[in-house]
């Protein structure tokens, strides 16, 4: 696991929002794997390490969005 940089972007619009949410979770297997499915890492990930992925029955998972909410500046 590595972490994100959450970087600023180069905008004209004006930030009213900035807003984490991070929540927790136990993903049993079937989801573990769709979402898994659902990433670069399906395409990515070698044999051996989907083999091994497909061996753990439960993963307690931290996941952390960030939200922000823009609008246009005013001229």
């Amino acid at each position: 696991p590595y972490e994100n940089i959450l970087e600023d972007i180069n905008t004209n619009l004006t930030l009213i929002q900035d807003e984490m949410i991070e929540n927790t979770a136990t993903l049993d297997q079937e989801t573990l794997n769709q979402l898994f499915q659902m990433t670069p890492y399906a395409y990515k990930t070698s044999i051996e390490d989907k083999q091994r992925l497909l061996k753990i029955p439960t993963l307690d998972l931290t996941c952390q969005f960030r939200i922000r909410v823009y609008e246009k500046t005013s001229m």
